[in-house]
């Protein structure tokens, strides 16, 4: 753990969660945790209806609120507990909502009135959310980030469109070892092959 704590770890949105965050905070651990692949980490959306996803944070002590893409300021309405998680709940103003050029969008398939719902987590990491996206905006942090994908990312790559290898089909962690040594095997004799010429 000491050797990780002078070594920065770069990885991809699939390893992000708000758990791994507080850990590597907790643990002084100098990591690139990004969320998604949009700027600074952030996820990128694709749906053409507008969610809570698409809305931003905002968080100043005990106060928390909720912007939306139209530009509205949602206070805090109350927490709904759904499926082990809580989640706050925000509602926008009908009367904003009337002249948003986003209304169609938002409300989508609704016919009663419109809300948003975040994960409370959300909230509870918001300051080491902001500090990640911050870090991943910087320079420094988009060449780390850049970085990653040079040395491993073609590799994974390779592996998967040029060897076929997608997926184990052995059960079993002694198998599974026995199949991916087998693997990046191939994948170095490929390599040393390439060097030759």
């Amino acid at each position: 753990k000491n050797d990780l704590k002078n070594t920065e770890l770069g990885f991809d949105g699939g390893y992000f969660s708000s758990n791994n965050l507080e850990y590597a905070h907790q643990e002084g651990l100098s990591v690139y945790l990004p969320e998604g692949r949009g700027e600074g980490g952030k996820k990128q959306r694709t749906a053409e209806k507008i969610e809570s996803k698409d809305c931003q944070i905002e968080c100043d002590g005990e106060s928390k609120r909720l912007v939306c893409p139209g530009g509205q300021v949602m206070e805090l309405s109350g927490v709904r507990k759904m499926k082990g998680d809580d989640y706050y709940k925000f509602y926008p103003d009908e009367e904003w909502c009337r002249d948003c050029s986003l209304k169609d969008k938002c409300r989508q398939g609704i016919k009663g009135g419109k809300s948003f719902l975040v994960k409370q987590e959300y909230y509870d990491t918001f300051p080491l959310r902001k500090e990640m996206m911050e870090k991943l905006s910087s320079a420094k942090g988009k060449q780390r980030m850049a970085e990653r994908f040079w040395v491993i990312e073609h590799v994974f790559g390779e592996i998967k469109e040029i060897l076929g290898f997608r997926r184990f089909l052995h059960r079993g962690l002694e198998k599974v070892r026995l199949i991916w040594t087998m693997v990046c095997t191939a994948y170095n004799f490929r390599k040393l092959a390439r060097l030759a010429y």
